[in-house]
């Protein structure tokens, strides 16, 4: 009896399954091919984007650019609708491959010639100076890196290495204005140009000409001023040298102006020397 009653109930429950199956199968053919997703409407506008990645410093031409439709909400306020606005305006920042080209992007309207020139901000100069070849062929410092500078040059009779200048950006090794893509290109290259301010500018020129530069590197976020007073030789070289080590047995220096006595006692091989005044 009761194997009758299971029988019955998974006969059930399997036509059940079958019939379900079926229904769905059919509720999915009917849906329309295609993708089910709508894309969202409202009205569309025109932006200029970039076709290719440009440089900073470069100056826009027709092959950079290219319009396309945005939705009106999905708009920069800074963005650009027509190419005419863009094309013969020079770029102070890397535009990468389909970004949006804004008016923070670029240099004023009156910068009308690329190059350094055009990445140099109010109040500030753009000065190239002799560095070491070693850092171009490492690769260690590139365009738009943060340095220190250090001068090394003789005075009077030493030798001296100083931190001259702090938080100085770098606009350009060499020729290039922009760092590599992948971020391993080095060359042989010894001339770097810095951003300074006038009175930067007075202390680099000495430097340059008076001494050997170098440039340390440091993080962009790190703004604090450090003073140093310099290394030498004498510096340098007491660098991670220990203290004087102390004799186990040290003389005792007695100074006095009354005479003294020394006596000595002999008890069989051992002899003991007392001084008294």
């Amino acid at each position: 009896m009761n194997t009758r009653r299971l029988v019955i109930q998974l006969s059930i429950a399997i036509a059940l399954a079958v019939i379900t199956g079926y229904l769905t199968i059919n509720w999915m053919q009917s849906l329309p091919r295609g993708d089910v997703t709508k894309a969202p409407t409202g009205e569309t506008v025109p932006v200029v984007v970039a076709k290719t990645t440009i440089a900073p410093g470069t100056v826009i031409n027709e092959n950079m650019i290219t319009v396309k439709n945005f939705l009106e909400n999905n708009k920069p306020k800074s963005a650009f609708g027509s190419a005419e606005d863009v094309i013969g305006r020079v770029t102070i920042y890397t535009i990468h491959t389909s970004e949006i080209i804004t008016d923070t992007l670029l240099a004023s309207r009156d910068v009308d010639v690329g190059g350094v020139g055009a990445l140099i901000p109010h109040g500030k100069r753009a000065m190239a100076v002799q560095g070491n070849k070693v850092l171009g062929l490492s690769g260690l410092i590139r365009p738009g890196d943060i340095v220190d500078v250090l001068v090394s040059f003789r005075m009077k009779d030493k030798s001296i290495t100083k931190v001259v200048l702090e938080n100085l950006k770098v606009l350009a090794t060499g020729k290039e204005l922009v760092a590599s893509a992948d971020g391993k290109k080095s060359s042989p290259i010894d001339v770097y140009t810095l951003e300074v301010t006038p009175d930067e500018s007075e202390i680099l020129a000495l430097a340059a000409t008076n001494g050997t530069l170098h440039f340390a590197l440091r993080h962009r976020s790190d703004g604090e001023t450090v003073l140093t007073e310099g290394a030498d030789a004498k510096k340098t070289l007491s660098s991670y040298r220990g203290s004087k080590p102390k004799n186990k047995e040290e003389a005792v220096t007695i100074t006095s102006d009354e005479p003294q006595y020394s006596i000595e006692i002999l008890r069989g091989n051992i002899r003991n020397t007392i001084r008294v005044k």
